[in-house]
């Protein structure tokens, strides 16, 4: 009696005894390749969010930057336009959420309540630079009147970021010897 084992009568577990690993190996390649794509997608995407974060930054402190020479423009406008016209300076925080602006160098801890995440720091530098006699038109030659020069300059830090922005505007008025 020639009796079949039951291992010889199974094709499929014949031809998996051929394999030899050969899927296992091909198995292991296709997981690592994967995974590398895996990691260089999580760098990637790591980089691009702190790119969107930095942008995101700067466009905070420019946009309060840009409040401190508002600032720093109003106070200036109100001013007196001779030569011994005082240089000011002053530190303000901007809640850029709320729309608020808090003077620190008049009323210190005036921003006590707001959050850190939404609050940049910002210094506004008034200059009162010089005096031009430039007539204005439609006006003589010698006539009373002169520019006088100003430069405003604010700088605002959020975050990380820092922005400087400078502008400057000139202001008819009487000269300095009358």
């Amino acid at each position: 009696m020639n009796a079949k084992s039951i291992r010889d009568t199974i094709p499929c577990e014949r031809e998996h005894g051929k394999q030899e690993g050969f899927a296992l190996i091909v198995s292991i390649l296709f997981l690592a390749v994967l995974t590398a794509l895996g990691i260089n997608a999580m760098r990637t995407s790591a980089l691009e969010e702190k790119m969107a974060s930095n942008t995101q930054h700067h466009n905070v402190a420019f946009r309060a930057a840009e409040t401190g020479l508002s600032i720093g423009l109003s106070n200036a406008g109100a001013a007196t336009t001779t030569s011994n016209q005082e240089n000011s300076e002053a530190t303000y925080k901007v809640d850029i959420a709320q729309g608020q602006v808090c003077n620190e160098s008049e009323n210190a801890g005036c921003a006590s309540g707001w959050e850190d995440k939404s609050v940049a720091t910002v210094d506004a530098f008034t200059e009162y630079t010089t005096e031009a006699k430039v007539p204005p038109v439609g006006y003589s030659l010698d006539g009373p009147f002169a520019t006088h020069h100003f430069r405003v300059e604010s700088g605002a830090t959020y975050g990380t970021t820092r922005t400087r922005v400078s502008q400057g505007f000139r202001r008819l008025g009487p000269t300095v010897d009358q």
